[in-house]
């Protein structure tokens, strides 16, 4: 049985446990500047509207590093199974307190992974990787085109040193005969990389990617600079190649959720709550595994400040681990609460811009529950 499901199980019979997966982010610093970046889009508004105001200066915000290693020790007396470093930003801007993460993770025996834009990875880094035996890296990957790439990205050569790191790890992985990290990509559908789906697919293969996860572009429009949104015929295009591009994966040997995406719901990208509801609808029972969303039993959300949250999206900044311990935040007041809306079925207004896939994997364990 899926770990997640069991856990799930006990917290239905009344017994409640640690978070399974802890989401970390070190830093809200990148070197890129994404187009459709949630945290690069708030740094713009605040260096438009504040005179003097750079996004470095958010630097001051962080937690020093040994208390984001002392999380992970607090992190295993908890049983958590799983951490995601992750941002925020790109998590290789601090990297003696990544580095020293990923040790330490790997230490307890939790399971390791890391998302990242690739374009930081040194030789050396790339070997303790993988000597590390670390378990997976997701690389944020828009195009198998450079010009695209770089575009969305907004980052000259980014795509080519996102590549070279990429190559980096085969070679790696080859020399010392490992399968670890598996190597997987991210990539954010919009009007630019739509029609490109099956030729990111074969850079995938070609780079030894295993699996590739199309996350439909979460609306933050007008905060965007430029418009990525998909229109209406677009999405009609979409709909067609979708078995295609399936196929293609299954040819390559690439695993992909791109059978999963629903284009019409795609459109609603900024009314997530109203699609969580739907796809999530109760039984005649209102049993536990109707509830909306499962975050707030699962997943613990670290901001590079301290506060803590379920998902992304929601945050309360007065909760915060900078000063409390893991154990008293995941079982204190906040988090009930939050527990206590899904049973409810009451969202929160970030809800609105919830990430498609999230959702996707959040009905999916609703599913399994009704069926274990």
């Amino acid at each position: 049985m899926d770990d997640r499901i069991e856990r799930l199980h006990r917290w239905m019979e009344g017994q409640p446990l640690g978070p399974y997966q802890i989401e970390i982010h070190p830093t809200n610093i990148c070197n890129m500047d994404c187009i459709m970046c949630g945290t690069m889009t708030t740094f713009r508004k605040l260096e438009e509207r504040q005179a003097g105001f750079h996004r470095s200066m958010s630097r001051q915000w962080a937690m020093p590093d040994d208390r984001f290693l002392s999380l992970v020790d607090e992190a295993a007396t908890l049983e958590v199974r799983r951490f995601l470093i992750t941002g925020g930003g790109e998590p290789m801007m601090r990297k003696r307190v990544t580095m020293g993460m990923v040790q330490r993770i790997k230490k307890h025996g939790m399971f390791g992974n890391m998302n990242t834009n690739g374009t930081l990875f040194t030789e050396r880094d790339i070997w303790d990787f993988v000597e590390q035996e670390w378990d997976m890296i997701m690389f944020s990957v828009d195009s198998h085109r450079p010009e695209v790439h770089d575009f969305i990205r907004r980052m000259p050569r980014g795509f080519k040193l996102m590549e070279k790191t990429l190559m980096g790890f085969q070679e790696a992985k080859r020399a010392l005969g490992t399968d670890k990290p598996k190597i997987v990509f991210n990539s954010v559908l919009t009007n630019r990389n739509y029609d490109q789906l099956d030729g990111i697919l074969e850079f995938a293969a070609q780079k030894g990617a295993e699996d590739v996860t199309f996350i439909p572009l979460i609306d933050f429009v007008p905060a965007f600079n430029v418009d990525l949104r998909l229109t209406d015929k677009e999405r009609e295009e979409l709909r067609t190649i979708i078995p295609a591009v399936k196929g293609r994966g299954n040819e390559l040997g690439v695993h992909t959720n791109v059978d999963t995406i629903v284009p019409d719901n795609i459109r609603n990208t900024a009314r997530m709550d109203e699609v969580i509801l739907r796809e999530t609808a109760p039984g005649d029972d209102g049993s536990f595994a109707s509830l909306p969303c499962f975050e707030p039993y699962l997943n613990l959300v670290i901001r590079m400040t301290g506060a803590v949250g379920p998902c992304c999206m929601v945050e309360d900044r007065n909760v915060s681990v900078a000063k409390q311990s893991l154990k008293s935040v995941w079982y204190g007041p906040f988090f009930w609460k939050l527990r206590k809306s899904m049973q409810e079925r009451s969202l929160f207004g970030a809800c609105k811009t919830c990430v498609y896939v999230q959702m996707m994997h959040n009905a999916e364990l609703g599913r399994q529950l009704q069926l274990a």
